[in-house]
C-alpha cells in the first residue's frame, strides 16, 4: 500500500480504530466473551470499547491484539505496519527510533509484535505437488587469529568450519515450487542414544516434511544423508494388504551439490531436479539478516525467520491493500 493510499484510507486516530472494528468484525459485532451478536453495543464517544448486556461484559476491540496493552495511537501502528511489509528486507529497529522519536526499546518491541502476527495463521499450509527441502545455517564464518603483537602481522587463519562443523543455529526450510510459499523453522538440538546431541537428525527432517507435505508428494533436496529416511518403505501391517493398498511414500530425488551439481536430470514427469528455489529463500533471508547488521539472538532466530516467510508467501500481493489486511487480521492472537 503506498503511503498516499494510505491517508486516504486512514486519514485520522478514529479512521485507523474503524478500520480495524471492520477488519476483525466483518460480520458484524459480537461479544468476545460469551460470543452473543445481539445486545451488543458500541459507545459513540469512546470508539474502541463495546459493551455485552448478555454478559455485562465491557471489552475494547482491541483485546486479545498486539496493540492490546499498547497507549501509542493506533493510526502510527498502522503507519509502521505499512512501512514494515513494504520493504523487501525490512527495517531496523533503531531506523525506526530515529525516524519516529520513540525509544529503542520501543521501537525493538513494536517491531517484534509485528513478526508474532506474521507468525500467526489460522491454519498451517499443508504442501502438495513437488517440494524442496533444505538445511541451512546462521551465524556467520570463523574469523582469524588477531595480528602478532612482535610483527604487527596476521597470524595464519584459523581453518574456517561450515555449516554442521559450527556452533550455527541450523534451519530447515521447504519451498513448494507451484505456489513458490515457503516453511522455515529453526531445528534443536536432539539427543542421540549414546548422549551425544544431534542437529538436522534424519528423524527429526522426516517429522518436518512429514508434519508440513501430503504423502506421496515429491520431494527434491541434496545428498544430506539424512533424507535417506524418505527413501525407506512405509511399514504396514500384513493384515492391511488385504483390505487396501499401503499408503504412498515420498517420491525422493537428490542432487549432489559436492560435486558442484546443481541439477540431476528431470523426473518421468518432466519436472528438473533441483534445489534452487530454496536455496533463493535463503538469500532472501540472510539478506534480511543483513539489513540488521546481526544475526538475530537464537531466542528470537524463529520470529525473524517467520518474517521472511510472511514476505515470501505473499509475494503475488506485495505492497497491497490486501497485504495491509491479511496482517490486520493475523494481530488478532485468538
Amino acid at each position: 500500500m503506498t503511503e498516499t493510499r494510505f491517508d486516504a484510507l486512514i486519514p485520522d486516530e478514529e479512521a485507523a480504530i474503524n478500520y480495524f472494528f471492520n477488519i476483525r468484525f466483518p460480520d458484524g459485532l459480537y461479544c468476545l466473551k460469551c460470543g452473543a451478536k445481539s445486545r451488543v453495543y458500541r459507545y459513540q464517544n469512546r470508539p474502541k470499547i463495546c459493551r455485552c448486556k448478555n454478559c455485562d461484559n465491557t471489552f475494547s476491540i482491541f483485546k486479545d491484539t498486539i496493540f492490546e496493552k499498547s497507549k501509542s495511537p493506533i493510526r502510527e501502528w498502522f503507519r509502521v505496519m505499512r512501512r514494515f511489509i513494504n520493504d523487501m528486507y525490512g527495517f531496523t529497529s533503531m531506523s525506526l527510533h530515529r525516524d519516529q522519536g520513540m525509544t529503542k526499546k520501543a521501537a525493538w518491541r513494536r517491531l517484534m509484535q509485528f513478526r508474532i502476527a506474521m507468525a500467526n495463521e489460522e491454519e498451517p499450509e499443508i504442501f502438495s505437488g513437488t517440494v524442496e527441502a533444505d538445511e541451512t545455517f546462521v551465524g556467520g564464518k570463523g574469523q582469524r587469529y588477531p595480528k602478532s603483537r612482535s610483527t604487527g602481522l596476521y597470524l595464519p587463519k584459523e581453518k574456517r568450519k561450515k555449516g554442521r562443523g559450527t556452533d550455527n543455529t541450523a534451519v530447515f526450510g521447504i519451498k513448494e515450487r507451484d505456489s513458490r510459499h515457503v516453511h522455515a523453522q529453526v531445528m534443536p538440538h536432539e539427543s542421540s542414544v549414546k548422549g551425544r546431541e544431534k542437529r538436522l537428525s534424519g528423524p527429526q527432517l522426516e517429522a518436518m516434511i512429514d508434519e508440513s507435505c501430503e504423502k506421496g508428494i515429491t520431494v527434491m533436496s541434496d545428498d544430506y544423508k539424512g533424507y535417506i529416511h524418505l527413501d525407506k518403505e512405509e511399514r504396514v501391517q500384513l493384515w492391511l494388504l488385504d483390505d487396501e493398498e499401503p499408503p504412498p511414500r515420498y517420491k525422493h530425488h537428490t542432487v549432489n551439490h559436492k560435486a558442484k551439481r546443481f541439477t540431476a536430470g528431470t523426473t518421468k514427469d518432466g519436472e528438473v531436479i533441483h534445489t534452487n528455489g530454496i536455496e533463493g529463500f535463503w538469500s532472501l533471508l540472510k539478506g534480511t539478516f543483513d539489513t540488521y547488521r546481526k544475526t538475530p539472538d537464537p531466542k528470537y532466530m524463529q520470529r525473524y525467520i517467520d518474517e521472511v516467510c510472511f514476505r515470501q508467501n505473499t509475494l503475488t500481493i506485495r505492497g497491497t491493500q490486501e497485504e495491509f489486511d491479511l496482517l490486520l487480521k493475523q494481530c488478532v492472537l485468538v
